[in-house]
């Protein structure tokens, strides 16, 4: 049951602005992040238990501001009236906000099935404003939700995938073990091996774009993981296609060739080093680079190398240390070649003791 309380729109000069970037870096949610800038202004905040908040907008006479480029994927969406009447789903409920837009709860009225509809701002990549959908349908494997449907709404391209109860990676992981948490990371390579099989470099691959819900085995505390968030994935076989305007990603996990906008031609071990990136946060509970800004972050991953995991968390293995720090080599080349490869070693990891 949501609890729902309203809350008048504060002037936006009486906010603190935060860029995107530094939001992420300073663990403050998108959505909130936006409001705190004077970019959105919440009329209902919405708490679901064991949730992040989750914010609504204004209605459309509210005051607003120009939104500057990383912000646009943060503007008003479709209010939530725009759902009534639509034949094709019912009971739609708010279940998260993110870069790309919104994901909604809602029952496809065709097949009774409870589905999760992503609703997106930018989906218009080289031309097709259904980019995400189209790169994420492509994979057929457990660990990577199927597109189940897509389509046009209030002028919003939206698809949908089925909906899965879980928390993030980030989330849940002071209650797993050490050994639990690289039993799902083993399986997330897994995942991520099968992603580039079919052509794809994921380019966001963190703690929050892992999904950890009911349905593993025991190693995993009976959790089972997902790769989610598609939005900025590029395609190996269309490096040409790649927009490398911008730097793009979560600065934290960023390799250094992503950093530096090197990405005209999609590596897979860009993605592994966003693992071996995560795997450090994992198992020290600190990310590799971190700075009061995302320049000095960025910086930082281009030219130094990370601190070591055993002066952080002296428990941590000196076999498991070598197999993260491989992955966050500065070199490509120096990484594992894939993520099976990666796989293979925490697995091999884990059979040993």
């Amino acid at each position: 049951m949501m609890a729902a309380t309203r809350h008048a729109p504060t002037p936006p000069a009486a906010r603190p602005a935060l860029t995107p970037t530094e939001a992420t870096l300073q663990g403050v949610d998108a959505a909130s992040a936006a409001v705190a800038a004077g970019y959105l202004f919440p009329t209902v905040s919405w708490s679901l238990p064991g949730k992040w908040p989750l914010r609504d907008v204004a209605a459309p006479d509210a005051p607003t501001r120009a939104l500057p480029g990383p912000w646009r994927a943060l503007a008003p969406l479709p209010a939530e009236n725009a759902f009534l009447g639509w034949y094709r789903y019912r009971d739609v409920e708010l279940a998260g906000v993110g870069g790309m837009g919104r994901v909604y709860r809602a029952r496809q009225v065709k097949t009774g099935r409870t589905v999760a509809l992503k609703i997106l701002l930018e989906g218009h990549r080289h031309g097709n404003e259904l980019w995400e959908a189209e790169l994420q349908g492509r994979v057929s494997h457990p660990g990577v939700l199927p597109v189940l449907d897509s389509g046009r709404l209030a002028g919003h391209p939206w698809f949908a995938m089925p909906f899965v109860d879980g928390d993030s990676l980030k989330s849940v992981r002071r209650r797993l073990t050490l050994r639990q948490t690289l039993t799902a990371m083993a399986e997330v390579a897994r995942t991520v091996e099968a992603v580039h099989r079919c052509g794809i470099v994921h380019c966001d691959l963190n703690p929050r774009n892992i999904l950890l819900a009911a349905g593993g085995g025991v190693a995993t505390a009976g959790l089972r993981s997902y790769v989610i968030d598609f939005g900025i994935a590029q395609e190996m076989a269309a490096p040409a296609a790649a927009d490398t305007s911008r730097v793009v990603g979560t600065p934290a996990y960023m390799a250094p060739e992503q950093a530096l906008g090197r990405l005209s031609d999609p590596d897979p071990r860009t993605d592994v080093f966003a693992l071996g990136a995560t795997l450090y946060e994992m198992a020290t509970g600190r990310r590799p680079f971190s700075a009061e800004t995302c320049e000095a972050v960025l910086t930082k991953a281009i030219r130094e190398e990370p601190p070591s995991l055993r002066d952080l968390a002296p428990t941590v293995p000196r076999r498991l240390e070598r197999i993260v720090l491989r992955c966050l080599e500065k070199d490509p080349r120096d990484r594992y070649p894939a993520a099976a490869a990666l796989a293979d070693d925490l697995e091999a990891f884990l059979a040993a003791g």
